[in-house]
């Protein structure tokens, strides 16, 4: 479900209900979101900040828990589960959190890409 907020153009977008995220409104012109479609979001996983413990309450910071955890060379490559959703977030090497630890993960609203359907 989508509302809308033209003035601050920001979407907030509620997956299910204890995992809603605010994304930006992109300007281009092919993109017209309305009230309560269905969209898809968008974010590269190595624009995902991840912390051990929690992070400060704001928007887009939600309590997660590490699935897996893939050594690719220069990153971590790790699943974690939001809720029933599993994100794939990419870290530095020097980020090492074991499978099973919890985790804070925030998605800045202005990285967020709103998809339709």
């Amino acid at each position: 479900m989508v509302k809308l907020d033209k003035g601050r153009r920001r979407a907030l977008i509620e997956i299910h209900p204890e995992f809603a995220l605010e994304a930006a409104i992109q300007t281009s012109p092919e993109i017209d979101i309305l009230k309560n479609q269905k969209v898809s979001v968008s974010i590269r996983p190595e624009y995902i900040v991840m912390s051990e413990g929690r992070m400060e309450e704001r928007t887009n910071v939600f309590q997660g828990e590490i699935l897996k955890r893939a050594f690719l060379g220069n990153f971590y490559d790790y699943r974690v589960r939001v809720g029933r959703e599993v994100l794939q977030v990419q870290a530095s090497h020097s980020q090492r959190i074991e499978v099973g630890g919890r985790v804070s993960v925030f998605m800045d609203p202005k990285l967020c890409v709103l998809l339709k359907g």
